[in-house]
């Protein structure tokens, strides 16, 4: 697994405990995740996680709020609505990355 797949699975898991009103430990990550990521594969992506910006951390959580909705109450759209959540938190994703970058200072990106 790849550290990329690593840190969105533990971000959008982060994002339901957030959600439900926990706070994210590792333990509690570990557990939730269960064997989808490796424990070799965990821990970086929770140290990488962790410094993500608290704003960055809050986008996962509010996607992951906007968009259960959706799959629950149409159900014939499922293939649909599964593409679309996919996709959501990969922006997500992406998002706390830069912001990351950003906050670091070793943005490149050219405007």
């Amino acid at each position: 697994m790849n550290s990329t797949t690593a840190l969105e699975l533990l971000s959008q898991e982060a994002a339901c405990l957030i959600q439900e009103g926990k706070t994210p430990s590792l333990a509690l990550l570990r557990s939730r995740l269960g064997r989808k990521v490796p424990p070799a594969d965990l821990l970086p992506a929770f140290q990488q996680w962790k410094q993500l910006p608290a704003e960055a951390k809050q986008t996962a959580a509010n996607t992951k709020i906007a968009k259960e909705p959706v799959a629950a109450s149409q159900p014939h759209t499922e293939p649909m609505a599964h593409r679309i959540e996919h996709l959501e938190a990969r922006i997500a994703l992406l998002e706390q990355r830069l912001a990351l970058l950003e906050s670091q200072g070793t943005s490149h990106v050219a405007g």
